[in-house]
């Protein structure tokens, strides 16, 4: 997500973004429009896709995950909260355990409470994409879904130009020196006009749509910002290079983590 108020892009950059925009949406929103094991299936390989970045940042950052168990708890921790929510006590719990028992091979390294912490961060943060796929079980979730997928990409959008355009301001120049509250600020407008969008063309409620739509500026920013501080840890630009022109699958959804699940609560609790 941005909130940037720095010259566009070059053309070679701007290419390289719009040539996987326009590989990339449709591998997303054919599966969420078929929805079921499809929409599930898709969302666990982007989450294990996003486990490996993190992986690969934390490394970097000079600490040592366990990715022996970093994937399998990913696989574990997302099917418990999609298939079996009454699993994910103890499927947290085996996770702990896990990650504290890695430490033992070699005994007595200095960091090895930092090296639990990664280890178990990783899984439960990647895994919020599971939220996506219970808002898409939810009664009318097929536009629920499109509703916060289109909020957070517009958010996106319209803090960049917002930024671009009319940035002053710095937001957070220690985490990320280009984003603005000028360009915050126009994300969160533009995330609320998206919602309130699909909600007039769906004739969904529009309550619980513009609640949406503020999440996707609001909430939104704040993943933006935390994916910024775990790369500026590593003193890496992009966690990844699997997008071209967008960086990795953490530099693409560090918005949409946040907004997810925050959204899936609010929407459980307004149309359930």
């Amino acid at each position: 997500m941005s909130a940037e108020a720095q010259p566009a892009p070059v053309g070679g950059v701007i290419s390289r973004r719009t040539r996987t925009a326009i590989v990339g949406i449709p591998v997303f929103l054919v599966p969420l429009y078929v929805g079921g094991s499809v929409w599930s299936l898709l969302l666990g390989i982007i989450a294990l896709l996003g486990a490996w970045e993190w992986i690969a940042l934390t490394r970097t950052a000079g600490l040592v995950p366990a990715p022996a168990i970093v994937f399998p708890a990913t696989v574990l921790i997302y099917g418990s909260a999609v298939y079996r929510p009454d699993l994910m006590t103890g499927a947290a719990a085996l996770l702990v355990m896990t990650a504290l028992l890695a430490q033992l091979w070699p005994a007595g390294r200095p960091q090895a409470p930092a090296n639990v912490g990664v280890t178990v961060l990783g899984p439960l943060y990647v895994s919020f994409f599971a939220a996506l796929d219970l808002i898409r079980r939810l009664p009318g979730g097929l536009v629920w879904t499109v509703l916060v997928v289109a909020s957070v990409w517009v958010a996106d959008s319209a803090a960049y130009v917002g930024g671009r355009a009319f940035g002053r301001r710095a937001l957070a120049p220690v985490i990320s020196p280009k984003k603005t509250w000028e360009g915050a600020w126009s994300g969160e407008i533009g995330g609320i006009v998206a919602a309130l969008a699909v909600a007039a063309i769906a004739r969904l409620p529009w309550g619980p749509a513009a609640a949406v739509g503020a999440l996707a500026g609001s909430v939104g920013l704040i993943g933006d910002l935390s994916e910024s501080a775990l790369k500026r840890a590593a003193r890496v630009k992009d966690s990844g290079t699997l997008l071209p022109g967008h960086g990795g699958v953490l530099d693409r959804f560090d918005a949409m983590l946040f907004v997810a699940p925050a959204a899936y609560a609010l929407l459980v609790r307004w149309l359930r």
